[in-house]
């Protein structure tokens, strides 16, 4: 009996070809695929053999299914790819998210980090998709800004005179590659697999020149 009620007869077989090892070794077997459906599952097995015995057995089970959100790296563009250290600019991010699971995902919040958030990356963006169907896909994309300073004559450990140029972007006063990281999570499932939830992608900003004048 399926959870939708209604219910499909299988027969069993004793002939080594479904699924019950050897002919004739007293083991009736056969395949049920129809659990399309979620949920509890009713099995009422019943044996007999006219006026010798008569047998009743239930079994239950339960299916259930789960979204598999998926990222790729050649699905996130970043453009421009390549930025220039003496220019603003707005580094924009497009991604897309697949799900190759067995349920529609729902509730499905994608987050932007600069740099791996298991390693304390900053998470600069994030926005909501209310439903990814099965075999579906969403874009979603988000831009952070990158600044380029120039401040002369600054003082620094009392050296007068100085002449600097410094690059930083959002909460970043390095000077290092960015590696962006999509990271997309259901809020109302569990899922089939979870390593596969996030991917990343590296802009690179090229060296930076440190100009310093003494007077």
């Amino acid at each position: 009996i399926k959870p939708d009620t209604t219910s499909t007869p299988l027969s069993l077989f004793d002939d080594g070809l479904h699924n019950d090892s050897l002919a004739n070794d007293g083991l009736y077997a056969n395949n049920f695929v129809q659990t399309q459906i979620e949920g509890p599952y009713l099995v009422n097995a019943n044996a007999s053999r006219n006026n010798v015995f008569e047998i009743h057995h239930y079994k239950s089970f339960s299916v259930q299914k789960f979204p598999d959100l998926f990222i790729d790296s050649n699905n996130i563009q970043i453009t421009p790819s390549q930025l220039s250290l003496v220019q603003n600019a707005t580094i924009s991010i497009q991604a897309t998210i697949n799900n190759i699971g067995q349920k529609d995902a729902t509730n499905v919040i994608v987050y932007f980090y600069d740099g791996d958030p298991a390693q304390n990356g900053l998470l600069f963006s994030n926005t909501t998709v209310s439903i990814i169907p099965i075999n579906g896909s969403v874009q979603r994309g988000t831009s952070f800004q990158h600044i380029y300073f120039s401040q002369p004559y600054q003082s620094i450990e009392g050296i007068a005179n100085l002449t600097a140029t410094v690059n930083i972007s959002i909460g970043d006063y390095g000077l290092r590659d960015h590696d962006i990281y999509v990271l997309a999570e259901t809020q109302d499932d569990l899922e089939l697999n979870y390593p596969n939830n996030i991917a990343h992608k590296k802009v690179g900003f090229g060296s930076v020149p440190y100009i310093i004048a003494f007077s």
